[in-house]
């Protein structure tokens, strides 16, 4: 495994600095606490305006330490780190992930009342552009995508049940090297591999993890991906999996039938193809994350499926995908009002879909890369809708 040279960790604290609108921001969330210092050993970082940053260890001193580039590390908590911040004046909180409870231990601890701010944009701003490196690690994660997708086209036959062929997925991508995990910024959230769906379990909402084709999971307790359904001759069968390397991701969307697709399958999946035809070239440096959710929904718009479009007749939710890198859902939000200008090193996973009620639902995802020259697709398997 190949990590960052210390000249990129420093050239991220930089570029976050720049951003910081505080005194110390005071990281405890262990997706920042990695990207800023390289390890997730039970830990947390403060990295003052000026000066050198420090790291705390709960636990496991020895081990982040060797993992680390900071080179001011001791052992301590939230008593040791309040010590620190009653000297500063405005302090910095990821305030989207901190625990309540380490909130008000933090005011507490301080001594006296002090003035906190919300670190979280800034950061998320940072992580938006990705380096060279991290881009080669979506490469790797897009492989390990593809190993899934490869073996589902193997596994999948009539009679096979979601959750068989999502273990045969499952097992082809951490034989690849996927870490098991897929990282998501919410407290009540999870993921692990993916989401594998067929037939009408393609258009049954379940609310988790969002506005999306998700499945209806194993029990009421996790109640997205696969189910025990057995699929049937004719269904169609989609597999939205996330690849996993260094702790980066890949997400990519992929649509089989069993034996030969039908007209309307056809038709359906022919549209989701065309907005990827169309909003490629509007991937470029310059215009904004919004024109390409317009771009597709013009596609929409000329095929007259609006209320399919995302899942708007359940969610009346208006968006296209969203950034990725160490988490899967990372800014921007490719949606309506999303002004934000594409600029080269951005990420994004694009996502158009149609649910469509009574019926069944189509799917397809990339990860794409913006370069100077415009949108290069990261993921990589075949995209047309296959017959298996």
């Amino acid at each position: 495994m190949i990590y960052p040279e210390d000249a990129e960790f420093e050239m991220r604290v930089g570029a976050f600095r720049s951003r910081m609108e505080c005194d110390i921001a005071v990281i405890s969330h262990s997706r920042d606490i990695y990207y800023f210092a390289g390890t997730i050993q039970p830990s947390i970082l403060l990295i003052p305006k000026d000066g050198e940053p420090v790291m705390f260890f709960r636990m496991n001193m020895d081990k982040g330490k060797d993992e680390t580039w900071i080179g001011d590390c001791r052992k301590g908590g939230i008593k040791e780190v309040c010590e620190i911040i009653r000297n500063y004046s405005v302090i910095g909180l990821e305030k989207d992930v901190i625990p309540l409870s380490i909130y008000e231990s933090i005011h507490k601890r301080a001594g006296r009342d002090i003035e906190t701010t919300d670190i979280t944009p800034a950061i998320l701003l940072t992580r938006m552009i990705k380096s060279r490196y991290e881009i080669k690690m979506m490469e790797e994660a897009a492989k390990i995508s593809n190993a899934g997708h490869e073996r589902l086209r193997e596994a999948l036959h009539e009679g096979i049940s979601e959750i068989e062929l999502a273990a045969e997925v499952e097992y082809a991508m951490r034989r690849a090297g996927h870490e098991g995990l897929l990282h998501i910024r919410r407290w009540d959230g999870f993921l692990h591999y993916g989401m594998i769906a067929s037939g009408e379990n393609l258009y049954i909402p379940s609310g988790y993890p969002g506005a999306t084709i998700t499945g209806v999971g194993m029990s009421r307790a996790a109640s997205y991906g696969a189910s025990s359904r057995r699929i049937r001759k004719g269904d169609l069968v989609m597999a939205d999996i996330g690849g996993s390397y260094a702790g980066y991701h890949s997400d990519e969307a992929r649509m089989y039938v069993v034996g030969s697709a039908d007209e309307l399958q056809l038709e359906r999946y022919e549209i989701l193809l065309e907005i990827q035809e169309r909003v490629i070239p509007v991937m470029r440096p310059g215009n904004r994350v919004s024109d390409v959710y317009e771009a597709a929904f013009k596609v929409i718009q000329e095929h007259g499926c609006e209320e399919w479009f995302m899942g708007f007749w359940h969610y009346g939710a208006r968006y296209l995908g969203h950034g990725i890198g160490i988490e899967i859902d990372e800014p921007p939000l490719v949606a309506p009002g999303v002004d934000i200008p594409l600029q080269e090193g951005m990420t994004l996973a694009l996502e158009p879909k149609l649910i469509v009620p009574g019926w069944s639902g189509v799917d397809l995802e990339d990860t794409f890369l913006i370069t100077e020259s415009g949108a290069k697709p990261i993921t990589f398997s075949r995209r047309d809708l296959v017959e298996v």
